[in-house]
């Protein structure tokens, strides 16, 4: 039982992986899909939540969509999805398998200049997947919407007069595709 359940939720997360690639590629052909963070929701594996990282480097800025879909909207159509944990609303325009919650763009300059200017940002990164910068703070989207608090948020302000942490793992940066080459 516990072989075949995983072996579904594979086959789930790449058939989810291929709807979003797909989507996201045919709406912006500029754009090269980095990343695509998928969790199933647990009382309906046929719906899926999503976080995009997307990355235009000719034009400066990378994207962030977050969203829900359907494997089999047929079967379950996306209206039928449970609501997102953050209480998201399917926009009017939801497609019949897939719809995006919230679409930000940011500044590649801006996300690698705080990297190498601000210590406490540069080891945020060894954590974060799908980071979003505001003007004030950062928070890695997966966990919650751009404008809300949870355990990743980084207010800029809190660490500005702090010494640099002194015991950063020496992780690779997961988004090391959007600090440059």
């Amino acid at each position: 039982m516990g072989a075949a359940f995983i072996g579904l939720q594979a086959a789930g997360s790449w058939q989810a992986g291929r709807i979003v690639n797909g989507t996201l590629h045919h709406a912006d052909r500029t754009t090269r899909v980095l990343d695509v963070a998928l969790t199933a929701y647990p009382a309906n594996p046929l719906c899926w939540s999503f976080v995009s990282v997307e990355s235009n480097e000719q034009a400066g800025k990378y994207a962030l969509r977050r969203g829900v879909l359907s494997l089999a909207p047929q079967l379950m159509p996306i209206t039928q999805c449970p609501v997102s944990r953050w209480g998201d609303v399917l926009p009017p325009n939801a497609g019949p398998s897939i719809a995006f919650y919230s679409a930000e763009v940011g500044d590649l300059h801006t996300l690698r200049a705080l990297k190498e200017g601000n210590c406490h940002f540069e080891a945020w990164m060894r954590f974060s997947r799908a980071p979003s910068v505001g003007a004030k703070a950062a928070t890695d989207l997966r966990y919650g919407p751009a404008d809300s608090v949870n355990f990743t948020t980084m207010d800029f302000e809190a660490f500005r007069k702090l010494d640099c942490p002194r015991y950063v793992p020496r992780w690779a940066f997961p988004r090391a595709d959007l600090l440059g080459p």
